[in-house]
């Protein structure tokens, strides 16, 4: 290295530049302070100085442009001493936090830091952590390669800094797409919002609740009047919504559990003995023990007549196909009806080693399924249903759908081919060149509200033990349900009526005699 003739001359020459750029950055600014004034406001605290300058020009010196300006100054002699350790030590006059990773790997430990939410003075420890492992790995480097140390250390340097960049790149890219996540969740929640109160209904109604209730939303309070009205109307003798249909059963109670409500007693009627024959709930197919199941483990909730968890398990078991999936018809697996089986059985997957195995094998089948884009498609088509199914089922088991390698295709999960059908300002698509679909739209919510509830390490979608659930009170007399008698007559009212009189006569004779004999 060249060194000075004259040390003292240059470094009174640098303070001199130094001083002079201290005091000018205090005067540049939007918010103009004359340099008279400037001098004035920072000897003020020393010095006994009259007042020239104004309230505003002391806040802007000394609360805003003071810390920046010595914090630029410790930088810059932060960085100044790392040069010239790095020269001292390596031996190097090339050698510099740059050209060494060192600055490549504090910026990928900050933003790591950041990313996992880490503290302040945890994203500087992070930071100086990494640097001297950028550091330590060029220096490892350097000393097995051949040939001139001061080209290898050069070139070991740019190689580890470029890897550091590289993951710098991709910590802002999924800090990106969890913004754009974000975006999605709120605006979408908001247009939900907006749509009024909810109907009992597979569209426009108990989706939406749940997805709502779920993300910590408000509910329309007229949506348990409307649940009321309606099961006044079409339950039967047996407590069925519908007589073929025992997922409307589900849909209402899975509902009706998100925000609280007691299912037994609906308007006086108990949604869960819907659910109790098995002949009833196979009468739809694989869709009615599937959502059967999910509706009595969403609360822990008693099973009645023949129907049992167990026989329930098993038929779904049963219905499992060779390549591991499920389907309604087509006789190979099918991603939605795969999902909604797992999503079924996830609450037995850590318990039961006979539901674990199928699945695992189910597993494997929808990440057979997954599509080079990260999408799922159904009946030949990719739509954001099948993602938002998928991406439930995932989080039932505690997979993040982002981070399970099984379910990255080309560096795109199911979270980014369910971001594909986004309607800007809140909703989604059935499939890419369709306008915003009810349905799609509540199925992509609550699969986000899933998401967003495995990353805060609460209770999946539908396990709702999370939830306190009111007890409705028996139900007043309405007009069509007329009031019953305190007590029910028997016919043999009249004969003990009659008596009492009797009784009552003879004791008035008694009393009469009596006073009768006592005047005489």
């Amino acid at each position: 290295m060249h060194t000075p003739r004259h040390p003292t001359r240059s470094i009174t020459i640098m303070a001199s530049a130094l001083l002079a750029l201290f005091l000018l950055s205090f005067v540049l600014g939007r918010y103009g302070v004359p340099l008279g004034e400037v001098v004035k406001i920072l000897l003020s605290r020393v010095f006994s100085i009259e007042q020239t300058w104004t309230d505003n020009m002391a806040i802007a010196v000394w609360n805003v442009r003071l810390p920046r300006i010595l914090l630029a100054c410790l930088v810059g002699c932060g960085l100044s001493a790392a040069g010239t350790a790095y020269q001292t030590v390596f031996q190097n006059p090339m050698a510099a936090p740059d050209i060494l990773g060192a600055s490549s790997g504090a910026c990928f430990g900050a933003a790591l830091a950041i990313l996992t939410g880490q503290s302040t003075v945890m994203v500087t420890v992070f930071a100086f952590l990494a640097s001297l492992l950028s550091v330590a790995l060029v220096y490892l480097v350097g000393r097995r390669s051949r040939g001139s140390r001061v080209v290898s250390l050069l070139l070991a340097g740019i190689m580890v800094g470029s890897l550091f960049s590289a993951c710098t790149s991709y910590i802002k890219l999924v800090a990106e797409m969890g913004k754009k996540l974000d975006e999605i969740y709120k605006t979408t929640g908001d247009f939900m919002g907006t749509l009024g109160t909810p109907i009992v209904n597979s569209t426009g109604g108990e989706w939406m609740v749940i997805g709502l209730a779920r993300s910590g939303r408000p509910v329309p309070a007229g949506y348990y009047d409307n649940v009321v009205d309606y099961v006044k109307a079409k339950a039967d003798a047996n407590e069925r919504l519908h007589w073929a249909k025992v997922t409307d059963n589900a849909r209402v109670i899975l509902a009706l559990t998100a925000i609280g409500k007691d299912v037994t007693n609906v308007g006086g009627h108990n949604l869960l003995k819907g659910l109790d024959n098995m002949a009833y709930v196979q009468t739809q197919g694989i869709n009615g023990p599937i959502f059967t199941l999910i509706a009595l483990d969403s609360h822990n909730y008693p099973t009645m007549g023949d129907v049992t968890r167990e026989k329930l398990i098993q038929v779904i078991l049963d219905a499992q196909l060779n390549d591991g999936g499920w389907d309604l018809s087509a006789g190979k697996a099918d991603p939605d009806m795969t999902a909604m089986a797992i999503q079924a059985l996830a609450p037995y997957y850590k318990t039961n080693e006979t539901v674990k195995a199928a699945v695992d094998k189910a597993l494997e089948a929808l990440s057979a399924l997954q599509r080079n884009d990260g999408g799922f498609g159904s009946w030949g088509t990719v739509n954001s249903e099948s993602c938002a199914q998928v991406i439930v089922a995932l989080t039932a088991l505690g997979i993040d759908p982002t981070a399970d390698s099984r379910f990255v295709k080309n560096d795109l999960t199911v979270l980014d081919a369910l971001a594909s059908f986004y309607v800007t300002g809140g909703g989604f698509k059935h499939v890419a060149d369709k306008d915003r679909d009810g349905m799609a739209t509540e199925q992509g919510y609550y699969a986000l509200a899933a998401y967003y509830r495995l990353t805060a390490s609460k209770t999946s979608l539908y396990d709702m033990s999370d939830v306190t659930i009111t007890v409705t009170p028996d139900q007043p007399a309405t007009p069509d349900q007329p009031a019953k008698p305190d007590a029910p007559r028997t016919g043999d009212e009249s004969p003990v009526l009659v008596w009492m009189g009797m009784a009552a006569l003879a004791g008035a004779a008694v009393l009469l005699m009596q006073n009768k004999k006592k005047r005489a």
